[in-house]
């Protein structure tokens, strides 16, 4: 656990260049192993690998003020963080019992961990303006047990989950005046988990549980009475999860052999919950005024084919959602064996533009407020139980999407050229692409008795809404464009 920080505070600062203010943290628990190896009568073999990373990164200026008119003040906070767990081993034995499990955490349920800020009661004049909150994250566990006895029992669980947030935020009573405002809050997460189970013996147990929670968000807050004047605005928040490292292979995988078997395998990822959704979010505050106006010498037409070049307020909201999950059980059992596989793969995504009370006006061109979800959910079983007199699989498959795209404007006031309400689509009016795709495949084989059963659901719930409410003014001197 750690804290870095960059902070202009209570100081006036005047420049005739550039103004950084840069935190930066690379994070890399690369090998967090163990190995454990046990053999006698009765062999019994526990391992855990345990990893968290909770490290916090803010770059602020706070109740100051900066004069930088003819350079860049930029404040960045950047974390890298790649986290990962392994736990092997095995036992051998008249009872051979072998238990791994390994746990990556990245990340507080209440904490902040990346953050860029222009705090409360600052002033800043300059040529651009860039603020920034960047998270690039991987984290993984891998768990893997083995047994070989009269009687054999394996089992592993690999665990991650991710609290990281990546925020943006402009306090209150701030007063910028700049060229290119861009405010943005990214993160994108690599997560993934691997559990395998092996089993030899008369009698044989296999049991791998997978479970990959992922909360993290990202999120632009601007807080209340502050003025943004700006020649160009863009303003983003943009969260992206990919879970794909075993695309091509499996990340849930169990093999046995003896005289009676069973194996269940449980791999379950959420992305969000109904607690907290995996988020995309813009907060715009009371009282707050966001402002473009044409640079000197700008000639752009504000209307036309040629206004695609005039200055322009984006305020954009992305969610990239794509998860594979493969789980596949071999077994082979000299008189009976049994098997259940499930692949579960939910997600609770929520991309948001919220205005509320505040006004939002370009005096030389356009403004677009967007929010667009992408997803590749793509969960998948594959077993195979081979039995003397008797076979059973069950396999259990689930990819379950619920999104939401919502632009709010509560009591705002918005005047520009064109203006654009688009939920489910952004600025260039590319819609969402979603996709569920969900396989299982049951093969069972005995001399007597077979019964194999594939259970597979997909379910897509796609939301996209325009919320204009409490006394909201539009006004444009071309044309309004709220689609859904």
């Amino acid at each position: 656990q750690s804290e870095i920080a960059a902070v202009i505070g209570d100081a006036t600062v005047m420049s005739f260049g550039d103004v950084r203010v840069l935190a930066n943290s690379n994070l890399d628990i690369s090998n967090t192993d163990t190995v454990g190896v046990s053999g006698s009568l009765v062999g019994i073999a526990v391992n855990v690998a345990s990893a968290e990373a909770r490290n916090t990164v803010k770059a602020a200026i706070r109740d100051a003020s900066v004069y930088a008119d003819t350079g860049t003040v930029t404040v960045k906070a950047e974390a890298d963080n790649k986290a990962q767990t392994s736990a092997k081993g095995g036992a051998v034995g008249a009872l051979a019992v072998g238990a791994m499990v390994a746990e990556t955490t990245l990340g507080t349920q209440s904490a902040e961990e990346v953050v860029a800020e222009i705090g409360d009661n600052s002033f800043i004049r300059s040529g651009n303006l860039v603020l920034t909150a960047l998270s690039n994250d991987d984290i993984f566990a891998d768990a893997q047990a083995l047994s070989a006895g009269l009687v054999g029992i394996a089992g592993a669980s690999a665990d991650t989950e991710t609290r990281q947030d990546a925020v943006a935020r402009v306090g209150n009573n701030v007063d910028i005046s700049t060229g290119l405002l861009e405010i943005l809050a990214d993160h994108t997460q690599k997560v993934d988990a691997r559990g395998d189970a092996t089993t030899f013996g008369l009698a044989a147990g296999a049991g791998v549980g997978v479970n990959n929670l992922v909360l993290g968000q990202a999120l632009v807050d601007i807080g209340e009475n502050s003025n943004l004047l700006a020649n160009n605005m863009r303003i983003d928040a943009n969260n992206e999860l990919i879970k794909e490292r075993y695309a091509t292979g499996f990340n849930l995988t169990s093999g046995s052999a003896a005289l009676v078997s069973v194996t269940v395998m449980i791999s379950r990822t959420d992305i969000g919950t109904d607690d907290q959704a995996f988020g995309a979010q813009v907060d715009i505050g009371n009282g707050t005024l966001l402002q473009v106006d044409r640079a000197e010498g700008d000639n752009s037409a504000i209307i036309g084919a040629e206004s695609r070049k005039a200055p322009r307020i984006e305020i954009e909201t992305y969610i990239n959602a794509a998860a594979v999950d493969n789980v596949k059980v071999d077994a082979v059992s000299y008189l009976a064996g049994g098997a259940y596989g499930e692949s579960q793969i939910e997600a609770e995504l929520n991309a948001q533009v919220n205005v509320n009370g505040a006004t939002i006006v370009n005096n030389a061109g356009d403004i677009f407020f967007t929010t667009k979800t992408d997803t590749l959910i793509r969960p998948n079983a594959n077993l195979t139980v081979i039995g003397g007199a008797f076979a059973g699989a069950y396999a259990n498959v689930d990819g379950i999407v619920t999104s939401v795209n919502e632009v709010n404007l509560n009591s705002a006031t918005i005047e520009g050229s064109d203006i654009s309400l688009y939920a489910g689509q952004d600025s260039i009016r590319v819609p969402n692409v979603m996709f569920v795709i969900a396989d299982a495949q049951v093969f069972t084989a005995s001399l007597f008795f077979g019964l194999g059963i594939p259970d597979v659901k997909t379910r897509l719930y796609e939301n996209n809404r325009v919320n204009v409410l409490g006394g909201t003014t539009i006004e444009a001197v071309s044309d309004i464009r709220s689609e859904e």
